[in-house]
Parts: structure tokens; C-alpha cells; sequence
């Protein structure tokens, strides 16, 4: 009895000690990020070019002194006054007064307000877009953009998904700071990722045009800590002030935090520091991403239709071409179609072995150079071979990374 519980006092203290540990390792993780979002140099050093000091000069005019300025001097100047007027002593007076503040107000939100934030929304995510074009410009493609689908159809449900997902993640958030004692800190959690996420949208549209915002949502739920330490301090500076001025705030900071986003180095426990206690994936994006799909899944069932009926006529043509061009040929050459659909086929069997000697029968998830992880199953190649990589250099890397 005695041997039984000294072994359960000596696992509990080596589950706490594992515990205190992979602490320690979290709260670096997390601190390295809030020290990157503080990197200032990066911002001085952007500011030194010319286009960029002009951009940011616009977004300070508009959201400093326009748009925030006009709502401090409102809500801080006017808005006191009034009340004041309220106070007097005649019932009359005090009446005349409230109705001529609430017509203020109305006009206020309606004439000034709701016109200069449409503005300021959309001359800010042109300023913002620039902005990460300059800063990018230096910093070396992972991968080449290939041709975009220029459909209607097709780039207005990409766009209505992105905005819902983003809608349903910040109700989530809000949701959450109703829950009595944990629902604040876990509110204010959302709102780091989330900052973060709006940071690195740019990073990786430059840098990765062509994967697809899944597994951007992937990478931050592997780096779950790292992303919410950066995107803290832009939370804590935004919570401070009420939701209209809030709004300026988050406009004018932005464009520095986009900065420093290109500069930070997303970090993750090294291998000999896997936690085993603590979660080394956390689900940031599950439930809104479940409610996403519950609400467009009619819109995106309609784009797979018609991806599918596109894809249909051109397989036969190029069938066409290539048995014609093949005939021609003879055995002197293979058709250009005919050599593209074999190297599909060799890459769609490396993908498949990878995952067949996976143990834990899972997705094969490998690292490219910029700390990201990315699946097997939406593998880009480019990211991790240079040009010219044959099919077994891909399979023994992928092997290796599987053990």
C-alpha cells in the first residue's frame, strides 16, 4: 500500500514538473511573439523609404485626426455639454435640449460618422495593400502566383466566405466575454488571433499567393502561441477605448503591425521540447469555420458544380490532342498533354505512399522555410525542393519527415 502511493506521489510530481516545464516553454513562445509585434526598429526602418512615409502620413490624416479626432471632440467636448444643458433647473428647457441632442446624434452618425468610416475603409485597404507591397517588395517569393480564377461566380464566394468566417470568429469572441470569470481572458484570446491574422493575411498573400487560406488557418493553429503573443498588445491597445474610437485607433496602429509582421519569425517548441502535456494544435478556427460552412454550403456545393462541369469539356479536348499528337509522333516523342497528366500521376503517388506509411494513418504535415506547417494532401513541392526535383528526392523527403 505504502509502495503504491509513494509510485503515485512520484508520477504526480514528475506530471507536475513535465507541467512547469512546458510552461516555461509556452510563455517564451508566446513572449517572443509580443516581442516581435514591439519591433519598432522594423517600422523606422520601413519609414525611411519615401513611399511608405507618404502612405502612412495619409492613414494618420484620416484616422488620427479626421475620423478619431471628430469622435473625441463629440464624445469628450459636445456630448458633455449637452448633458449639462439637461441639468437645468426648468423641465422645459431640459426637454428642448434632450430632443435637440438626440437629433444631433442622429444626424451626427448618419451625415459624419457612418459617411467618413465608409471612406476611411476603403481608402485604407488600398493604403494597406501598398504598404505591404513596398515592405514585401525585397523579401523573396516562396512561390511564383499562377493564374487566378477570374471568375465572378468564383471570386465573389471566395471574398463572402473570407467575410463570414472573419463575422462568425469575432461572435464567437463576444459570445465568450458573456461566460462569468473565464469568459473575458478567453475573449481577449480571440482578439489576439485574430489581430495576428489580419497582420499576416499580407505576409502571406505575397509571399504564398497560391496556397489556399486553409492552411494559413492551420498554420496558426500549430502556432497557436506564438500568434496570440503577437497579436496581444495591438488587443490590449484597441480594448482600451470604446468601439467607435477603438476603430481609429486599430486604422492609424495598423499599418505598423503590418510592418513588423514582415520582420517576426513565427516560433513553435523545438523537438526536443514537444509537449506532451499541453496541446500542441489548437482548434482556433473549428467553430466558426463549422458555422461558415453550414451557412454558404449551398454557395460552395454551386462552385464545385461548376468547376466540375468546366473541367469536364477540356479533359476531352486535351484527350483529343494528345491521341492525335501521339499518332503524329509515333514513338520519337511523348505529346506535351500526355507528359503533364504522367507527372500528375507520379505526384499524386508520392502523396499517396507518404500517407499509406503514416502509422497513425494521418495527414503527412511538413515545415518549409518559413516556419509553416503545410499537409501532405495540399502539398506545394516548390516550397521545399528547388526546380528540377524528381519525384524520388520528393518521396524520400516525405518519408523522412513521416517517421
Amino acid at each position: 500500500m505504502a509502495s503504491a502511493f509513494l509510485s503515485l506521489g512520484t508520477s504526480v510530481a514528475a506530471d507536475l514538473s513535465l507541467l512547469s516545464h512546458e510552461l516555461l516553454v509556452a510563455g517564451r513562445i508566446f513572449g517572443r511573439g509580443v516581442v516581435d509585434s514591439l519591433n519598432i526598429l522594423h517600422v523606422i526602418k520601413a519609414l525611411k523609404k519615401k513611399e511608405i512615409r507618404s502612405l502612412v502620413w495619409n492613414c494618420l490624416f484620416l484616422n488620427l485626426f479626421i475620423f478619431l479626432g471628430s469622435n473625441l471632440l463629440y464624445s469628450y467636448a459636445l456630448t458633455p455639454f449637452f448633458n449639462w444643458l439637461t441639468t437645468s433647473d426648468s423641465e422645459d428647457i431640459s426637454n428642448v435640449v434632450l430632443w435637440i441632442k438626440w437629433i444631433m446624434d442622429f444626424f451626427w452618425m448618419a451625415l459624419w460618422v457612418f459617411p467618413v468610416y465608409v471612406l476611411s475603409f476603403l481608402l485604407n485597404g488600398m493604403w494597406y495593400d501598398k504598404i505591404s507591397e513596398i515592405v514585401y517588395k525585397d523579401y523573396p517569393r516562396r512561390e511564383e502566383p499562377a493564374a487566378k480564377d477570374t471568375e465572378m461566380y468564383g471570386m465573389l464566394v471566395d471574398q463572402v466566405q473570407k467575410i463570414t468566417l472573419m463575422w462568425f470568429f469575432v461572435l464567437i469572441g463576444i459570445l465568450w466575454s458573456f461566460v462569468p470569470y473565464i469568459g473575458l481572458p478567453i475573449s481577449f484570446v480571440y482578439s489576439s488571433w485574430l489581430y495576428s491574422l489580419y497582420c499576416f493575411e499580407y505576409r502571406w498573400a505575397v509571399l504564398y499567393p497560391n496556397r489556399s487560406p486553409a492552411l494559413n488557418l492551420e498554420s496558426m493553429e500549430y502556432y497557436y502561441l506564438y500568434y496570440g503573443g503577437f497579436g496581444a498588445p495591438f488587443a490590449i491597445t484597441v480594448g482600451l477605448f470604446p468601439i467607435l474610437i477603438g476603430n481609429g485607433v486599430f486604422a492609424f496602429l495598423f499599418p505598423a503591425f503590418i510592418i513588423m509582421a514582415a520582420g517576426a519569425r513565427p516560433k513553435r517548441p523545438e523537438k526536443e521540447e514537444q509537449f506532451k502535456l499541453l496541446p500542441t494544435r489548437v482548434l482556433i478556427f473549428k467553430q466558426a469555420a463549422w458555422l461558415n460552412d453550414r451557412t454558404l454550403g449551398f454557395l460552395l456545393r454551386m462552385r464545385s458544380a461548376r468547376k466540375a462541369s468546366q473541367r469536364k469539356s477540356p479533359s476531352l479536348s486535351k484527350n483529343q490532342i494528345s491521341a492525335s499528337s501521339t499518332a503524329a509522333g509515333g514513338q520519337n516523342g511523348v505529346s506535351t498533354v500526355h507528359r503533364r497528366r504522367s507527372e500528375s500521376v507520379k505526384r499524386d503517388a508520392v502523396s499517396s505512399n507518404a500517407l499509406a506509411s503514416n502509422p497513425q494513418n494521418q495527414a503527412v504535415v511538413l515545415e518549409n522555410r518559413d516556419g509553416l506547417r503545410i499537409s501532405a494532401s495540399d502539398l506545394d513541392l516548390g516550397q521545399f525542393l528547388p526546380p528540377g526535383s524528381d519525384s524520388q528526392q520528393i518521396s524520400d523527403l516525405i518519408s523522412k519527415k513521416s517517421e
